[in-house]
């Protein structure tokens, strides 16, 4: 350990007392070649950008942090796996059209697109929702591995935090006899290559649970979050990764369990990047109360409130020449001592469109450049 990590970690822990402890879930898979010459082809379609060891910071400075949010989306409507009413339906047209439209989204393409607008923000952290995984027949795709592997060709820095921390749903049907798992997760990247020191990371469910209609009645999720305490260029700041589950009965109750349990235990600045299935910009549409509950907790939206902003959602084909986005659900917050220097929508714009003409999700990303007052860093070598 660096002797100013050595200084910033006795310094916060004299702060904010002792952190909780954590574990880790690896998220592994096997390459073939003919997954990685997909990837190397759509990563190739963007360039590479490979980082400069003495340009490590790009252009921050020591009392910024820069993070991105982003909704990677499984490549298919959900509702036409839960729109099946029995088991039979399920088996015989849910399930073959669900997966036929995510191969006709080109996941490793679309994935390779984010992992090329990471490479060009160069954020210090990436909160990734939706970074689904699905098992079913021959076919498998992991969003998270292809996002990773991507930036890797790029030649950009980045590892899941925690040794590969995630928090996770998993619709398994395989105790119904039938070959289909899909997972969803919630995950943060950080930069390995810049002076960030990570004190704990945490991956969390909801107490509150879901319970999913018939035929998935057997089956309970509970929605989560992943957070991480570091120091970044000798700023604290504990950053979570969140996606709030629109499910009418239980997606209050969530929020404030997000309150409770990632903001209310712990002193740090804190800064939330998550699709919080709230119209932060409809005061008229009943999800608002979100909203309000979340800045009325005393989080303060990143977001210039006198630009439009909206960050969902494109068609499920994400072939749509002109951006349907027209409505602001996914959100960077803020509490404590944090400035906005900038913040802009990523995926977004025609040109973000891959070489097949789709939109890389059906959201787009947040990045935010923020910054605290260089009175507050913590000092290094003393």
């Amino acid at each position: 350990m660096r002797k100013w990590q050595m200084s910033a970690l006795l310094r916060l822990k004299n702060t904010v007392g002792l952190f909780p402890r954590f574990g880790c879930s690896a998220v592994r898979g096997t390459k073939t070649v003919v997954a990685v010459l997909a990837m190397l082809a759509s990563v190739l379609a963007w360039g590479s950008a490979p980082v400069r060891a003495e340009d490590n910071d790009g252009d921050l400075g020591r009392h910024e942090v820069r993070v991105l949010t982003q909704n990677m989306y499984v490549g298919a409507d959900i509702g036409i796996l839960t729109g099946a009413k029995k088991l039979v339906e399920l088996i015989t047209t849910a399930i073959p059209t669900f997966s036929k439209n995510i191969l006709a989204t080109k996941p490793d393409e679309r994935a390779a697109a984010m992992a090329a607008e990471i490479a060009k923000q160069r954020p210090d952290f990436v909160a990734l929702h939706e970074a689904w995984m699905l098992t079913t027949g021959g076919f498998k795709m992991d969003l998270l591995k292809s996002v990773l592997e991507a930036l890797k060709a790029l030649g950009q820095p980045y590892a899941l935090v925690g040794g590969g921390t995630v928090n996770q749903e998993d619709l398994d049907l395989t105790s119904f006899g039938v070959n289909f798992h899909l997972t969803d997760r919630d995950a943060i990247l950080m930069r390995t290559d810049v002076d960030i020191l990570i004190i704990g990371v945490q991956s969390q469910q909801f107490p509150t649970a879901i319970t999913l209609p018939p035929p998935f009645n057997q089956i309970t999720i509970h929605g989560g979050y992943v957070s991480v305490d570091a120091i970044v260029r000798g700023r604290p700041l504990r950053f979570v990764s969140v996606h709030l589950i629109p499910n009418p009965g239980t997606i209050l109750a969530h929020t404030h369990e997000l309150l409770q349990l990632a903001a209310n235990t712990t002193t740090l600045p804190l800064v939330f990047g998550g699709d919080f299935n709230t119209t932060a910009d409809d005061p008229s549409n009943p999800s608002y109360v979100i909203y309000q509950t979340l800045t009325n907790a005393g989080l303060t939206d990143a977001w210039n409130p006198r630009r439009p902003g909206p960050t969902c959602c494109q068609d499920p084909s994400l072939l749509n020449a002109r951006s349907k986005l027209d409505h602001r659900i996914d959100l960077i917050l803020l509490r404590g001592a944090f400035a906005v220097e900038n913040i802009n929508l990523i995926g977004n714009k025609p040109s973000d469109r891959t070489p097949s003409g789709l939109w890389p999700s059906d959201h787009a990303g947040i990045v935010a450049t923020l910054a605290g007052p260089e009175s507050q860093q913590f000092i290094a070598d003393k």
